[in-house]
């Protein structure tokens, strides 16, 4: 079965606040309409993709697209897209709002990897990481993060899927 992120799944990625654990948010960032469950799981075979899956539907964060209800109406999914388009002209503080969410997420993404795969060896990875102030310099830090993560013993397996992760947060 092939699931989609929600408006909630979207807002999980790219909001402030999370409510979920990074094992839950590795599988909610793959879903992208496209891969299957089957595809999931060969992706992250350490996780048990199955019951993540299950959790994020029951949770509102994903959903069977062809089980949208296409009526307007309370029980309707609302799709966040690149292409929708708000009628008000952005402004600069409303992309400084951006940026900043940008930050705090990729920075989440990268100091929970580094904790969970590098340990204390990734301490110097880990300080820089969290003096970055822009999505620039955290690019910065996303190749010697990177490097770090294929080189450990832990995170060798998982390396592709958490680089994929931060490519798809940044072209979000």
């Amino acid at each position: 079965m092939v699931y989609q992120k929600s408006y909630s799944g979207m807002l999980e990625i790219s909001g402030d606040q999370r409510a979920l654990n990074l094992r839950q948010r590795q599988v909610l960032i793959m879903i992208d309409g496209k891969r299957t469950q089957d595809d999931l799981e060969k992706h992250l075979n350490h996780l048990d993709v199955a019951k993540i899956v299950a959790d994020l539907e029951q949770l509102g964060y994903i959903h069977d697209p062809e089980s949208v209800s296409t009526k307007p109406g309370p029980s309707a999914v609302v799709h966040m897209t690149k292409t929708d388009a708000s009628p008000v002209t952005p402004t600069q503080p409303a992309q400084a709002s951006i940026d900043t969410q940008k930050v705090s997420g990729l920075k989440e993404i990268l100091l929970d990897s580094s904790k969970e795969y590098l340990g204390i060896m990734g301490q110097n990875i880990t300080q820089k990481i969290e003096a970055a102030q822009s999505v620039e310099q955290l690019k910065g830090c996303i190749s010697l993060w990177h490097m770090a993560i294929r080189e450990s013993k832990m995170g060798k397996p998982v390396a592709g899927i958490l680089m994929e992760q931060v490519q798809q947060f940044l072209q979000a």
